[in-house]
């Protein structure tokens, strides 16, 4: 929504200066300031639905910076063995962002003088203005700060942010272009071996728990016979459990709720945290996930 938000300010900039400068007709203004309108009139009712249904639940409460910038840099090196390069790589980070933000006030004091440094200016200023939306969606709905996953929108943007950045360098001043494209190369190139590094098609690193729901159900599916089944989760499986249930036409598994799972269930499916409560209490070991070392278990 921050995205849409931010694209919707840059196509209704575009749309108002090309109109305030007289450049373009009314037939080419029409277009940018109609996606504007229809960007606009997505992203608010979705905005008032979610927090109707208190569905900003998610986020963190520290602040932009270390919830949204520090976490999401941080999370990027949680598989790789080299953790002490997150200092260094969040520096690079605040540089490219005082970079590119230096290079959109130059750009925005020209006031775009060309086509090229138009566009540039309209890339440079999209994580800006995100962010801008970001703070504003959490003074106006009472929002959580993005981070981990849904501050993951910032990425491509700041990418483009500095690519845009670098490339108004490199065409003002030719010398240095050599150096620009070798710097855009060598990134490039890290980021490419540090994806190799971290990369996972097993689990879903902020997922990992949902890894083995499938050999849940296909285990569920062998033991209900004709009888339907009540299943207790420990919570954090219930949304994928439930998906499972409805895709797969699972008449006999009752909905999956979020009650505790040690209550009055057929069934229960312990996370790792829960297992030593489980086995105290006497439920009986049906299946164990090596995976996730979840437990799925019968009622004692």
């Amino acid at each position: 929504m921050d995205a849409f938000a931010a694209l919707a300010l840059v196509l209704g900039a575009s749309a108002w200066s090309d109109a305030r400068g007289g450049g373009r007709s009314l037939s080419r203004i029409a277009p940018a300031a109609a996606a504007c309108a229809v960007t606009a009139a997505f992203t608010v009712p979705i905005l008032a639905l979610l927090r109707e249904g208190r569905q900003f639940y998610g986020g963190g409460q520290a602040g932009f910076f270390e919830d949204t910038v520090k976490t999401t840099v941080w999370y990027s090196f949680e598989r790789a063995p080299y953790g002490w390069a997150r200092p260094l790589a969040l520096g690079a980070v605040l540089l490219g962002i005082t970079f590119a933000g230096l290079t959109g006030a130059a750009l925005l004091f020209r006031r775009g003088k060309s086509p090229a440094e138009r566009a540039a200016l309209g890339l440079v200023a999209l994580p800006f203005l995100a962010a801008g939306a970001a703070a504003l969606q959490t003074a106006l709905f009472g929002t959580a700060t993005l981070r981990d996953r849904s501050a993951l929108l910032f990425v491509p943007l700041l990418a483009a942010a500095l690519a845009a950045s670098l490339a108004v360098l490199a065409r003002r001043r030719p010398r240095v272009r050599l150096a620009v494209s070798g710097a855009s190369l060598a990134l490039a190139l890290l980021a490419l071996l540090h994806l190799g590094r971290v990369a996972n098609t097993r689990e879903s690193f902020l997922w990992w728990f949902d890894a083995d729901d499938r050999r849940v159900v296909d285990d569920l599916t062998r033991l209900h016979g004709n009888r339907p089944i009540r299943l207790g989760v420990t919570w954090y499986f219930e949304p994928s459990l439930n998906f499972y249930r409805v895709t797969r036409g699972l008449d006999w598994l009752r909905p999956i709720t979020r009650d505790s799972p040690f209550g009055d269930f057929d069934y229960s499916y312990f996370l790792e945290t829960d297992v030593p409560e489980a086995l105290r209490r006497g439920w009986v070991p049906v299946a164990r996930y090596e995976q996730t070392r979840s437990l799925l278990a019968r009622a004692p």
